[in-house]
């Protein structure tokens, strides 16, 4: 994962991209990436789990973190 100024693209196994939740080992590397502190890692994994921009924007919401240009039009590749 690099991040430079450009939207990010992450390309994940079948068995990743089909798990209810993501692994532990991507939330962390994109809470490390995008300094998240920890005390909002718990949001950071439900906003990867959670399909709905609503109900992301409004837990988000709830804890003052601001949110801009939500988007959640994805563009998933699966590899092998």
């Amino acid at each position: 994962m690099k991040s430079n100024g450009h939207p990010l693209t992450l390309i994940l196994s079948e068995k990743c991209a089909a798990a209810d939740t993501p692994p532990y080992e991507l939330v962390k590397l994109m809470a490390d990436m995008f300094q998240v502190p920890e005390k909002h890692f718990s949001l950071l994994h439900m906003a990867l789990s959670d399909m709905s921009a609503e109900s992301i924007l409004s837990i988000f919401t709830q804890h003052n973190i601001p949110v801009k240009g939500l988007n959640l039009g994805m563009n998933l590749e699966s590899v092998d």
